[in-house]
C-alpha cells in the first residue's frame, strides 16, 4: 500500500499572533492568512487518505507518536446511516482517534504523528506526518439521501458535528442554499 496524501479539510492561520489556530477565512487570522492544513485535525475530524493498493478488505490505519512509541488506531465508528463504505483500494476515510492503544490507553497527544495503513495481509504503507490539534472537529458529511436528483429535490445531509445553528450549504458551481 502507498499513501499519496491526506485531506482533513482543516484550515489554520499561517503567520501573525493567531498562527496555528483554526480559521474559516483570513479575517480570523489578524495579520496572517487562513491556509489549508490537509494533514492537521483534532480528535473526531474526518480524514480521507488517498493512495493505491490499500486493498478492498478492511485493514487498519494507525497514528504513531514516534517520541513515545504510543500507537493509536484510527476511529471508523461512523453513524449507522452512513454504512461501512469507508475503505477502498485508492482511498480510506477515518476519524482522528481520541486515545492510544498502547501507553496505558492515555488521551491522544496534540502533536505530529506518523500516519500509516496496514492491510489485513500485514503489508504496511509509507508513513506521512499528521498533526493532531487540540480543537473541536469540523462538520463531517458521510452520506446524502438521495445522492442525486433534479433541481429542487430535497436532500438530507447525514454526518456529524453540524452544530446547532443554521448555516448554508454550497453546491457546485457555488450555488448557496440557506438552511
Amino acid at each position: 500500500p502507498s499513501i499519496s496524501y491526506v485531506d482533513s479539510g482543516w484550515t489554520a492561520c499561517d503567520g501573525g499572533f493567531e498562527s496555528g489556530q483554526h480559521c474559516a477565512s483570513d479575517l480570523d487570522c489578524g495579520s496572517g492568512s487562513c491556509e489549508e492544513a490537509f494533514n492537521w485535525g483534532p480528535s473526531g475530524q474526518y480524514v480521507t487518505i488517498y493512495g493505491s493498493d490499500f486493498g478492498t478488505s478492511i485493514g487498519s490505519v494507525y497514528l504513531e507518536d514516534v517520541d513515545s512509541g504510543y500507537i493509536a488506531l484510527a476511529d471508523t465508528n461512523f453513524p449507522a446511516t452512513c454504512g461501512g463504505d469507508f475503505w477502498h483500494d485508492d482511498s480510506i476515510t477515518i476519524k482522528v482517534p481520541e486515545k492510544y492503544l498502547t501507553g496505558s490507553g492515555s488521551g491522544i497527544f496534540y502533536k505530529t504523528h506518523a500516519l500509516y495503513v496496514e492491510r489485513p495481509d500485514g503489508q504496511v504503507s509509507n508513513r506521512l506526518d499528521f498533526v493532531i490539534v487540540n480543537d473541536a472537529p469540523g462538520p463531517a458529511l458521510c452520506a446524502l439521501d438521495p445522492s442525486a436528483g433534479p433541481v429542487g429535490t430535497e436532500v438530507t445531509f447525514i454526518g456529524e458535528n453540524f452544530g446547532e445553528a443554521d448555516g448554508s450549504i454550497k453546491f457546485y458551481p457555488e450555488l448557496v442554499t440557506e438552511t
